[in-house]
């Protein structure tokens, strides 16, 4: 009788009969003989009647991403037993969009290549890791898969895959535009110097030409004061393929008036 949990791997050994304390006589009342004879050899029938039910689960730390970020999978496997499970392994499928960074299993090792975790041994009740540290080079969905085996029987082969998925998206942009200090009208064009933590142009615009105009000048933005008055400059950064657009950042600029200087001649006249 073979029952759950045997093992035998050097194989099956027959030889004879025994009835315990029984016997089994010829027509004549002569012992019969219990050799069996023409029976093959057995060595070669193993018995293995072990079942660990091994599961597997993976997670990622940033399920919505920015592009080009680092993220960490980390894939679990588990032997929910009865039985301890040997030669286990954990085939990861990593998508096209991720680039792999390193591997940090807590037990075996793990090929890039292949995308096989060679795991060994896990005894029953035993839990073991694998982090993935991957880079996301692509806009939109990304989808990484498990599947966990051994050369052990499983039961439950329901919980043997499991997938984690990345959102990926542009990556965000900030504006800094500082305040302006007060223009005095009639003064020289001035600067405008909004910088973006992307790197990229900003643009410029005014809320009223008339009180202030803003033009790109030999790549130099700059503002010129066209009359007394309060306006608003917007600095704005549309983004590209790699970032998203940035909010708009508004400062208000002050045009006051240019101080009259009246000079009078030094002049006489006598009368009489």
């Amino acid at each position: 009788i073979v029952q759950r949990s045997d093992y035998d791997a050097d194989g099956i050994k027959v030889k004879s009969l025994n009835f315990n304390e029984g016997s089994i006589k010829d027509f004549a009342g002569n012992d019969a003989n219990l050799t069996l004879n023409g029976v093959g050899s057995t060595t070669g029938v193993l018995v293995d009647a072990r079942e660990s039910d091994l599961a597997v689960v993976s997670t990622i730390d940033k399920p919505i991403s920015e592009l080009n970020e680092t993220v960490n999978f980390t894939v679990t496997a588990t032997n929910l037993g009865p039985d301890d499970a040997n030669n286990v392994s954990v085939n990861i499928t990593l998508p096209q969009g991720i680039n792999f960074v390193s591997a940090t299993p807590s037990q075996g090792s793990y090929n890039n290549g292949t995308g096989m975790w060679s795991i060994g041994n896990i005894n029953e009740g035993e839990t073991k890791h694998l982090t993935l540290t991957s880079q996301v080079n692509t806009i939109g969905s990304e989808t990484l898969t498990a599947i966990v085996s051994s050369t052990i029987l499983d039961p439950n082969p329901s919980n043997n895959s499991s997938s984690a998925t990345v959102n990926i998206d542009k990556k965000s942009q900030q504006i800094t535009f500082n305040p302006f200090a007060l223009i005095t009208y009639g003064d020289v064009a001035k600067p405008l110097t909004a910088t973006s933590s992307s790197g990229l142009e900003i643009t410029y615009t005014s809320s009223d030409p008339t009180i202030a105009e803003v033009n790109r000048v030999n790549s130099v933005w700059i503002v010129t004061p066209k009359a007394v008055g309060q306006v608003n400059i917007i600095a704005s950064q549309i983004g590209n393929n790699e970032y998203v657009t940035a909010v708009s950042v508004t400062q208000a600029l002050t045009i006051i008036p240019a101080a009259l200087t009246i000079t009078a001649d030094s002049k006489s006249k006598v009368y009489g």
